[in-house]
C-alpha cells in the first residue's frame, strides 16, 4: 500500500502507474521494483497455500480411510498431526537452492517465523550460501556449518592417525586443511560480536566473507575483492582489517551514516601461473554478481514488508586481479551503484559503460610506484587509460577535511589507515566522493 500497488485475488499485482514523460524518477524505479518484489511473494504464497491445501486434503481423505476400515470404531495411528498441513513449507526439499536470487527471497519471505528457525539447524549447509536469504541468516546458519565442521575435522583427524595399518595422511591432511579455514574464521567472528560470517565453503581452496556492520540494514554496503594468492586460511584477517579501516574512516567522515564492508573472499584468487588468465576472474564474477544480486533481494524483499523506501547504497572495491573479478561481476549484474578498482592490471572489457549501468560511477586508483598495475593491459584494456572512462583516484597525497592524507606507495597501501586513497575510497563508498 506504501507504494501505491494492489495486489489482486488471484496473485497478479497491478503495475505501478506510468510516468507522464520519458524521464522514470527514482520513487517510480522503487514503485516498480516493489511491484516485481511483491509479485514474486504473492506467488509465493498462493503455492503455499495450494500445497496447505493439497495436504489437509490428503490428510482427510487417510483419516477418513482408517475411520472407515475400523466401522468407524475409531482411528488408526495414521491420524492427521496438527503439524501436517505445514509440514511441507519447511521440509529440506523444499528449499529452492537454484532458484534466483529474487525466488529465494520471496521464498524464505512466505515461510512462518517457526520454519525459517527450524531451516536454520536443519539444513544450515543450504542457507548459509543461499543468496537471497537475509545476512543475519546466513550468519547463523554459517556458524552451525562452522562448528559442525570443525568437529568432524578433529573426528577425522584423531581417526586418520591412528588408522590401522598406519596413518591415513590424505584424510588427515584434508581435515587438517579444513580446520585451519575454521580457526581462521573463528578468528575473525571473536574479534567483533557484531561481524557476521557471510560465505563459508570448504571446497575449491575455500572460501569465506565476513561482513564488518549490518549488511541487512546499513546505509551503504561495501564489498571489497582481493586478488593474487589472497586465501581465505592465511589473509582472512587482512581483508577483515581492510573492511575495518575502510568502514572507520567513513564513519570518522560521515559520524551519522551507518555503514557495512564486507570481506569478500568468495571465489578462488590466482596463483604467479593462473593469474596471467582470465578463468578465475570470470568464475569469481559470477559468484560476486550472484552475492550482490542476494543482498539486494532480501533487502527488497524485507523493504515490501515494512512497507517503506530502502535507499541503501552498494559499491564494490576490487583490488589488483580482484578489479578483473569485479569487471566480470559488474557485467553480470545491475545492483551496483558505484565501484572502484585498485591498483588493476587489466581488465577484458573495453568501456565503463559495458559495466557500471544508470546513473553509477566507476573509479580507478594507481599508486604512481605500483609496478603491477603498470602492466595495465595486461587483459584487453587499461582501466586507467583515460579513454576506458573511469574516474580517477588520486592516491598521492593531500589536505581533505582540513586534514593532511597520507600517499599511497606500491601495490598494497591502498586501505593504509590515513592515507588519501582509503579516504577516496570511504568517499564513494559514502556516495559523496571527493572533488
Amino acid at each position: 500500500a506504501a507504494f501505491g500497488l494492489r495486489v489482486q485475488c488471484n496473485g497478479v499485482v497491478d503495475p505501478p502507474p506510468a510516468e507522464p514523460s520519458t524521464c522514470v524518477s527514482r520513487a517510480a524505479a522503487d514503485r516498480q521494483q516493489a511491484a516485481e518484489v511483491a509479485q514474486a511473494l504473492a506467488r509465493a504464497a498462493l503455492l503455499a497455500a495450494d500445497e496447505v491445501d493439497g495436504d489437509a486434503a490428503r490428510a482427510l481423505l487417510r483419516g477418513t480411510e482408517s475411520i472407515a476400515g475400523v466401522g468407524g470404531a475409531g482411528v488408526s495411528p495414521q491420524t492427521v498431526r496438527p503439524d501436517t498441513a505445514t509440514a511441507h513449507i519447511w521440509t529440506p526439499a523444499s528449499i529452492p537452492t537454484r532458484g534466483s536470487a529474487r525466488e529465494v527471497a520471496a521464498w524464505w519471505a512466505a515461510l512462518p517465523g517457526e520454519a525459517q528457525e527450524a531451516l536454520v539447524g536443519l539444513q544450515p549447509d543450504a542457507l548459509g550460501g543461499l543468496n537471497g536469504v537475509p545476512a543475519s541468516v546466513r550468519h547463523a546458519a554459517n556458524v552451525e556449518v562452522l562448528e559442525r565442521a570443525s568437529a568432524e575435522a578433529q573426528e577425522t583427524m584423531a581417526r586418520a592417525s591412528t588408522a590401522f595399518g598406519g596413518p591415513d595422511l590424505p584424510a588427515y591432511l584434508s581435515a587438517l586443511s579444513r580446520q585451519s579455514l575454521v580457526a581462521s574464521v573463528r578468528s575473525e567472528l571473536a574479534g567483533d560480536p557484531q561481524r557476521r560470517l557471510l560465505t563459508l565453503n570448504f571446497g575449491d581452496g575455500g572460501h569465506a566473507a565476513v561482513a564488518v556492520g549490518d549488511v541487512d540494514t546499513a546505509r551503504h554496503v561495501a564489498i571489497l575483492v582481493p586478488g593474487l594468492n589472497a586465501d581465505a586460511r592465511g589473509d582472512l584477517d587482512n581483508l577483515v582489517g581492510d573492511a575495518m579501516t575502510v568502514q572507520t574512516t567513513a564513519k570518522t567522515v560521515a559520524p551519522n551514516e551507518s555503514v557495512a564492508v564486507v570481506a569478500w573472499i568468495g571465489y578462488r584468487t590466482p596463483n604467479l601461473i593462473s593469474v596471467l588468465l582470465s578463468k578465475r576472474a570470470q568464475a569469481g564474477g559470477k559468484r560476486l554478481a550472484a552475492f550482490t544480486r542476494g543482498v539486494d533481494e532480501a533487502r527488497a524483499m524485507a523493504r515490501v514488508g515494512r512497507g517503506s523506501p530502502d535507499p541503501f547504497h552498494l559499491t564494490v572495491v576490487g583490488h589488483s586481479y580482484g578489479s578483473h573479478a569485479t569487471a566480470e561481476a559488474l557485467e553480470r549484474t545491475d545492483v551496483v551503484d558505484d565501484a572502484v578498482f585498485l591498483g588493476s592490471p587489466g581488465v577484458d572489457q573495453l568501456h565503463s559503460r559495458q559495466l557500471i549501468k544508470g546513473g553509477g560511477h566507476l573509479y580507478v586508483a594507481e599508486a604512481g610506484d605500483d609496478g603491477y598495475a603498470d602492466l595495465g593491459g595486461w587483459f584487453r584494456q587499461d582501466p586507467s587509460w583515460r579513454g576506458f572512462g573511469a574516474i580517477p583516484l588520486p592516491t598521492g597525497g593531500a589536505m581533505i577535511d582540513d586534514r593532511w592524507w597520507e600517499a599511497s606507495h606500491g601495490h598494497s597501501e591502498y586501505y593504509t589507515p590515513g592515507t588519501e586513497s582509503v579516504r577516496r575510497i570511504a568517499g564513494v563508498v559514502l556516495g559523496t566522493p571527493v572533488g
